[in-house]
């Protein structure tokens, strides 16, 4: 619960940052790993220009990883043609897990955006993660989908 407390602090932190201009999103989706790990996600995203947007996206994982949590930062490069709304970006974080453990991740992100009406919408997304850590580099996909609503 806690953790969750600090994610849910450190997405609202960054959206207040971010909302001096340009349209904010907010977002909740679920992410799946192959290797068996479910992941629930919140993120904004915040319009710079026409074409490119930051995302913020914290994770916190399920299942036999639990105590998991990625934080990440990407840039997205999109091409909206409404409804759908295509994008790919990369980025970088950090992947923290309850025993004291920092590694460092850097992600590839493919997708879409699909906007049926304003100001709700759902996106998916394919997330490849690269992290390194202490117990060596590790590497997958994340397939990801979830619902977000723009202010």
């Amino acid at each position: 619960m806690k953790r969750a407390a600090w994610a849910i602090g450190l997405i609202l932190l960054l959206g207040s940052w971010t909302a001096t201009a340009g349209p904010l999103s907010v977002g909740l989706g679920v992410g799946y790993d192959p290797t068996g790990i479910y992941l629930i996600n919140l993120l904004t995203e915040k319009g710079l220009q026409d074409n490119l947007d930051l995302r913020a996206e914290v994770g916190l994982a399920t299942g036999n990883v639990v105590g998991l949590m990625l934080l990440s930062g990407s840039a997205l490069f999109h091409q909206p043609l409404l409804p759908l709304d295509p994008f790919a970006g990369a980025g970088a974080g950090l992947a923290v897990t309850r025993v004291p453990s920092v590694g460092l991740i850097l992600e590839g992100i493919l997708g879409t955006r699909i906007v049926p009406f304003m100001p709700f919408g759902a996106f998916a997304e394919v997330r490849y993660v690269v992290r390194l850590s202490t117990s060596g580099l590790s590497a997958g996909p994340i397939y990801e989908a979830g619902l977000f609503v723009t202010f």
